[in-house]
């Protein structure tokens, strides 16, 4: 799965035409050739870009792709530019808008709230699995560090 905003790398919408791929592509290789002072990594960047948006199969299982990416981990994607935006908990009379062009996004606060939910589930299940067994030594540190700090506290020597 992709992470990569191939519309952002040409500098299109996602309504983009075939012409207007085309066109943004010719001018952003331009810009990243190496040969013109861009770096190999944005001309590739591009050129992948163009490939995959100007084939609609491999179009549509990139916009699938990275919105996936993005919902798993609790963010909202805009369907007009293809940012990644993350939303703060809203209230019910509420409407979160993009970060990078405002058009208004496509999430309720409900499902805002269910998107957090997971996102933290899925964040304590990785930090469980980290913490794994070291979790009992951590704490008996953890109870071991308080209670010196509340005898020092108290002026109780050991």
């Amino acid at each position: 799965m992709s992470a990569t905003n191939h519309l952002k790398a040409l500098g299109v919408r996602a309504t983009a035409t075939p012409e207007e791929l085309k066109s943004a592509f010719r001018r952003r290789c331009r810009e990243t050739h190496p040969d013109s002072g861009g770096s190999r990594s944005a001309f590739e960047a591009v050129t992948e870009a163009y490939e995959v948006l100007s084939d609609a199969a491999r179009r549509d299982e990139w916009a699938r792709d990275y919105r996936a990416v993005a919902e798993s981990a609790g963010l909202v994607v805009c369907l007009a530019c293809y940012a990644i935006n993350r939303v703060r908990p809203m209230r019910s009379d509420e409407c979160a808008s993009c970060a990078a062009c405002r058009t208004p996004l496509e999430v309720t606060p409900e499902a805002q709230k269910e998107r957090y939910t997971q996102e933290l589930r899925q964040h304590l299940g990785k930090l469980l699995h980290t913490v794994g067994s070291e979790g009992g030594s951590l704490a008996q540190d953890m109870v071991k560090a308080a209670a010196n700090g509340i005898r020092r506290k108290l002026g109780i020597k050991r």
